[in-house]
């Protein structure tokens, strides 16, 4: 998945310490999900917009390449139903279950011999509860 690729590029930059990687992999994962949610999302679905063909689809890309500043200000508020949909789902259902996890980790950690520092990943949970803040 996304965050052990995210992790694998931190670790080729040899960080000094275990908090240096993880700050490295924090800030890889939360750019890489802006790039998707946000620029992907909004730019493949103002391109696609009336696109019934592969033709159409290469006519709209070409057509819109050159204005992608106003492609991305029109596409956000036309995509505000899918982005109140996300913070939706990550608010009432996503971060209720990340409450419980403390405990599920304190378990698991103590059933598996876990170390204190393996039991956590802060490069992974925070960059989505930062990307809820970006879009709000």
């Amino acid at each position: 998945s996304v965050p052990l690729i995210m992790n694998v590029l931190s670790k080729a930059q040899k960080p000094s310490h275990r908090g240096k990687l993880e700050l490295l992999t924090l800030n890889k994962y939360y750019y890489s999900l802006i790039f998707m949610v946000l620029l992907v999302t909004v730019i493949s679905s103002a391109i696609l917009n009336g696109a019934n063909n592969y033709r159409d689809f290469a006519r709209n890309f070409v057509k819109n390449i050159g204005n992608i500043a106003s492609l991305l200000a029109s596409g956000l508020s036309k995509m505000s139903n899918y982005f109140m949909l996300y913070m939706i789902l990550n608010t009432f259902i996503w971060l209720p279950l990340e409450l419980y996890l403390p405990y599920m980790y304190a378990v698991l950690g103590k059933l598996f011999k876990m170390q204190d520092a393996d039991v956590f990943a802060y490069s992974v949970k925070f960059p989505s509860a930062l990307l809820m803040f970006t879009i709000v």
